[in-house]
């Protein structure tokens, strides 16, 4: 028993460190600006087609900033000029597996905008992605629910930061 006891910190100690180096990865990973495809922008209440729109993430260090650029085409050619910007901070969590049964990974990303009515709006969104290569996927994650990612929106590393 005494021996357990001593045993146990140290055990501890290497689960924290190894969340730790495992944060640190899936930070320089992440870090870089990542630009999506053209998609469908969908309204969530009507679940209408609004626009089209290109979006723009940088990730670095635990801070964020995303661009959503709105098209009229499905090409993305003509904007509509309606823009919104985003920024914040990002905390992972831990891996789970998703409905394709690989691992993605946690993220809360704590988002202000000063788009809405005038002043800073501040919400948090807990998601999911995974990276492939120079790929980036999220997703949404809904406690008690398996998260699926997103397929038609796919951003590619244009920048390693």
């Amino acid at each position: 028993m005494k021996n357990w006891m001593m045993i146990a910190p140290v055990i501890l100690m290497a689960a924290c460190g190894s969340d730790s180096e495992y944060h640190r990865s899936l930070n320089v990973d992440l870090n870089g600006t990542w630009i999506s495809n053209c998609h469908e922008f969908i309204d969530s209440e009507t679940n209408e087609r609004i626009a089209y729109s290109i979006d723009s993430y940088t990730f670095l260090g635990g801070e964020f900033s995303q661009t959503s650029v709105s098209y009229e085409d499905h090409t993305c050619r003509t904007e509509t000029g309606a823009d919104d910007n985003w920024y914040g901070t990002y905390s992972f969590g831990a891996a789970v597996l998703a409905t394709d049964g690989l691992e993605v990974n946690r993220i809360t990303l704590v988002i202000t905008s000063d788009e809405w009515l005038g002043e800073p709006q501040h919400y948090v969104l807990e998601a999911v992605f995974r990276i492939t290569g120079d790929q980036l996927n999220f997703g949404a994650y809904l406690e008690g629910e398996t998260p699926e990612l997103a397929s038609s929106i796919t951003y590619t590393k244009v920048s390693p930061n």
